[in-house]
């Protein structure tokens, strides 16, 4: 889903795209939101953690206008998102923020990147919903102990992108 609305994005106003990308990639046990020792638990319990970014935007300066996607983490924009705001200077840009989520509306999910990018107008976001991972039969049974099968809805994070 996040591929192709970022896509249709890039296609419609004819912008770049740049992927927000975890120096240390997440694993599928980092992103286990039912642990609370996983990595992803650990840095939204921390508000000032900063995941390392791989990578940087050539030439930030030349962009007026910023589509930020992200998925909802605990209410909230994940920590790498703050890494970003915080590398770069926002002052003047337009920021227009998006969001993937099964559960979690919109909300304040950017008050903190909002903060970042002082000097930046912060259009309104908007949440587009994706569906709940499934659980397999043996999960539904008690096995595994509640693992899940489907982890699209926490692999969209590696698809966050910046037009």
């Amino acid at each position: 889903m996040a591929a192709i609305g970022d896509q249709i994005l890039a296609d419609g106003f004819g912008a770049n795209l740049y992927e927000i990308t975890p120096e240390q990639p997440y694993t599928e046990e980092d992103l286990d939101y039912g642990n609370a020792n996983s990595r992803s638990s650990v840095e939204m319990n921390a508000p000032s953690a900063r995941p390392a970014i791989s990578g940087t935007v050539a030439n930030m300066k030349q962009y007026d206008v910023v589509f930020i996607g992200y998925p909802i983490w605990w209410g909230e924009a994940p920590r790498i998102m703050s890494t970003f705001f915080e590398s770069y200077d926002f002052s003047g840009k337009t920021v227009a923020p998006f969001c993937a989520s099964a559960s979690s509306g919109f909300g304040n999910s950017d008050s903190a990147l909002r903060a970042a990018a002082s000097g930046a107008k912060w259009l309104s976001g908007h949440r587009f919903p994706i569906q709940p991972p499934q659980r397999d039969s043996e999960s539904q049974q008690g096995g595994r102990k509640g693992k899940r099968k489907n982890r699209r809805f926490f692999h969209f994070f590696r698809a966050n992108r910046f037009m």
